[in-house]
């Protein structure tokens, strides 16, 4: 079923011609990226009903530059009808909405909320990867962060930024970010620490640009993320994002 902007206007209710409407439709609270938590707001009801229960849903966006977006496909997130809800990773490019259903002398009126999304993935740096400041970041050899930027800065040795202080569970990473200038080699991302020792990236960044490495970390937990240049490499990283994305 296709819901335009003007379907959700009229109230996107479903329920008997005569029945108590909902004068104040649900709607959701919270941050739509991935494994965030969003919460239900209960609609407001013309009549008191007799019990009230509470649907999340996931559907597939087919316009999000309607406001509010449109969907198509909606269907039940099983067992999950509690006032939050915890975006899984696979709902992500998703839209998720939520339904009360009130009974009224036996007669069900559902109402469901606009829909939210699409759903992005979190961003696990929380924008310290922008390089704004050094604040976080350990720098090894000639690695400096200068106006907001990551500079391997010589070739007189190995370099390394190192960023501590994480847990970063089994799964898989998406690191996204842009080269500014690179030569002499490519650069390598790590994840080191916790449970298992150190791992290197599925794929080394050495060209300019912008750059997406999916990093597969199966060997457990990981306390620090890093951005190492071997000898003779200089380069300057503009930004940089890690997703986990399964």
């Amino acid at each position: 079923m296709f819901l335009s902007a003007l379907t959700l206007a009229l109230g996107a209710q479903r329920g008997g011609a005569s029945a108590p409407t909902a004068t104040v439709r649900p709607s959701i609270t919270g941050t739509e990226t991935t494994e965030q938590v969003l919460t239900a707001v209960a609609p407001t009801w013309s009549k008191t009903p007799d019990s009230v229960t509470r649907q999340w849903y996931i559907a597939d966006v087919v316009n999000d530059a309607e406001t509010p977006i449109a969907y198509d496909n909606e269907t039940p997130i099983i067992g999950q009808t509690g006032e939050t809800y915890t975006i899984e990773i696979s709902d992500y490019q998703s839209a998720i909405l939520v339904a009360y259903t009130a009974m009224f002398g036996g007669t069900p009126v559902t109402t469901f909320s606009d829909a939210v999304g699409p759903i992005e993935y979190t961003d696990i740096l929380g924008g310290i990867g922008s390089f704004d400041s050094a604040a976080g970041w350990s720098l090894t050899g000639d690695a400096a962060i200068t106006g907001g930027k990551l500079q391997f800065t010589s070739v007189s040795g190995q370099k390394l930024a190192l960023l501590g202080g994480l847990n970063l569970p089994l799964g898989t990473y998406r690191w996204v970010g842009t080269v500014d200038a690179i030569s002499g080699g490519p650069i390598n991302t790590r994840m080191a620490g916790g449970t298992g020792g150190n791992r290197t990236g599925s794929g080394d960044v050495s060209v300019t640009g912008p750059f997406s490495v999916d990093y597969v970390n199966s060997a457990g937990t990981a306390a620090s993320i890093g951005l190492q240049a071997p000898l003779a490499t200089v380069a300057t990283i503009d930004d940089l994002n890690i997703y986990r994305i399964a």
